[in-house]
């Protein structure tokens, strides 16, 4: 058994009859937060860190100093499970499986599939599904930083990878999910209280000396608590024995933000889908008057009972406060 970060780890396997890379690390206590639950920025980084070992953790700095080719972020998309059954198995020590597909999509566009599932360490354990989503990455020169052409090295592994011939491409695909784009949330639209404005670190980035992927999603959810704490609405779950918790993201990535960069990010106006979910459109841009957007997320929330786990209506009174944000 190896080690990834700490993290007690399977090696990978191709599993032909799902179609999939099956690679199983140890969930940690890190990994878990206090109210028993995996954060779904983790599931990002879970999901790279799988990716980089189907491809071999020494074919990718290959390909850099090769091909001068490297991939970043431009979409991301997942829905995470949290019912009693999925949070019974949410414990230290137990396993996530995550299962990976790759394949190429255009000439510079490749599309990662991801499925998480959470399983105990026993043999006949069974898989319960956790989260699936995917990831649209495209080539980029690594000095340039420019947009560029997939090398066939990667064609190549892509479909080694994906048990079809070492020369054959597969052909642009369309995305799972098509929704209408939404309005940009610019000075006319949107409320002043509903933006907050963010210095990014040095320790947001990795080693393409951009923001890593999954810091996008912390800095939206700091922004809608930030909106929910305006006025009582939060309060609200809270004397219900209610929580909100993360069920879908759609991330779209239009410029990189960088070290010293101070952006602003704009969260219309929260709005309830149902009895039990609640939508938040959000924006990102690096100048005030948000004109330039370099990133956008759509973000569903469901409520749970913290009692039973299980989906509860939201409160009329929580509802009644987001009318007044």
């Amino acid at each position: 058994m190896t080690f990834e970060e700490g993290h007690p780890v399977v090696p990978g396997r191709y599993n032909p009859s799902l179609g999939y890379y099956c690679w199983d690390i140890m969930l940690y206590y890190d990994d878990i937060t206090h109210s028993q639950e995996i954060h779904h920025a983790y599931q990002l980084r879970f999901w790279e860190h799988a990716r980089e070992h189907m491809l071999d953790e020494e074919f990718l700095p290959s390909l850099i100093e090769t091909d001068r080719a490297m991939f970043v972020t431009v979409k991301s998309e997942q829905k995470q499970y949290n019912n009693a059954e999925n949070q019974a198995l949410v414990r230290i020590g137990n396993l996530l499986e995550i299962r990976t597909r790759v394949k190429i999509d255009g000439k510079f566009r490749i599309r990662f599939e991801h499925e998480t599932y959470l399983k105990t360490k026993e043999k006949d354990s069974t898989p319960k599904c956790f989260a699936t989503g995917y990831v649209d990455m495209v080539c980029v020169h690594s000095e340039k930083h420019s947009i560029l052409q997939i090398p066939q090295t990667m064609i190549n592994e892509v479909a080694i990878q994906s048990n079809e011939e070492a020369t054959k491409t597969t052909p642009a695909r369309k995305a799972i999910i098509r929704k209408k784009k939404a309005p940009n949330l610019t000075k006319e639209n949107i409320d002043e209280s509903n933006v907050i404005q963010w210095r990014v670190n040095d320790f947001d980035t990795d080693f393409t000396e951009v923001v890593y992927q999954a810091k996008y999603l912390q800095y939206y959810e700091h922004a809608r608590k930030f909106v929910l704490s305006q006025n009582h609405a939060a309060s609200e779950l809270a004397n219900n024995n209610l929580k909100l918790c993360f069920y879908k993201s759609d991330l779209t990535f239009k410029e990189a933000v960088r070290p010293a960069d101070t952006i602003d990010i704009v969260t219309k106006k929260p709005r309830v889908d149902g009895a039990f979910r609640i939508v938040f459109e959000q924006e990102m841009y690096k100048d005030t008057e948000h004109k330039n957007i370099v990133n956008n997320a759509y973000v569903e929330l469901i409520c749970i009972s913290n009692e039973t786990n299980k989906m509860a209506a939201l409160p009329k009174a929580f509802i009644e406060g987001l009318e007044k944000l």
